[in-house]
């Protein structure tokens, strides 16, 4: 994942989620988990600024910010041709939560009510084992 982090910050809109991932050690984080094979959803700054503010300060004082990005986090490889041709209804988070994916001629989203639309595609990839989508949206976990 390093390697990742180290390619995205070429892409300076995407920083506030790369320095949110980076302080949770995400790579520690994932290395729990039994599977190496991940899509990672990354918010652009955008869509950081679009959030409520008062959301996004309950979930610091709540502690629930591994559990929002580990909801960004889906344990299987989806890139873009892979959601195209096999259009999966949901994705399995490392949260072990359903996320929703929906199509339409305005290209492909992620999240309940189709919440994030994904504008950056295949952002970064190691094919068969990492793809990180860029996302204009935050995507906030059922119940938080």
């Amino acid at each position: 994942m390093q390697q990742a982090f180290d390619t995205l910050l070429d892409f300076p809109k995407y920083s506030e989620a790369l320095g949110l991932l980076q302080s949770l050690n995400l790579e520690t984080l994932l290395g729990t988990y039994p599977q190496s094979v991940v899509t990672v959803f990354l918010p652009s700054n955008d869509a950081f600024t679009a959030t409520d503010t008062t959301l996004i300060d309950r979930i610091f004082s709540e502690n629930k910010v591994e559990t929002v990005a580990l909801y960004h986090t889906v344990g299987n490889y989806y890139d873009q041709n892979t959601l195209v041709t096999s259009k999966p209804a949901s994705l399995t988070t490392l949260s072990n939560q359903q996320l929703p994916v929906t199509y339409s001629t305005q290209g492909i989203f992620v999240g309940n009510n189709s919440a994030a639309k994904i504008i950056d595609p295949n952002l970064y990839t190691v094919s068969g084992k990492v793809v990180i989508h860029g996302i204009d949206h935050v995507l906030i976990p059922p119940g938080l």
